[in-house]
């Protein structure tokens, strides 16, 4: 989880949070703050998951579709 520095909530997206909550951009956050993630990691490791899954389905897809022909 990531911590927002404006009121310390612990969030798995903190664009999101910026936006809803502060009202802010990520430039102004990172003006304020610095570069930072806004993703994450236990976020992103799942979001990479789900997308290798994805390609994996749609590359057997595609097997099975080239074999019928």
């Amino acid at each position: 989880m990531l911590e927002c520095k404006i009121c310390g909530k612990k969030v798995s997206r903190l664009l999101s949070h910026l936006k809803k909550t502060h009202k802010m951009s990520k430039a102004d956050y990172e003006k304020l703050f610095g570069s930072t993630d806004f993703v994450s990691p236990e976020l992103r490791l799942s979001l990479t998951a789900a997308a290798y899954r994805h390609i994996k389905q749609v590359e057997l897809n595609l097997s099975k579709s080239s074999k019928r022909r």
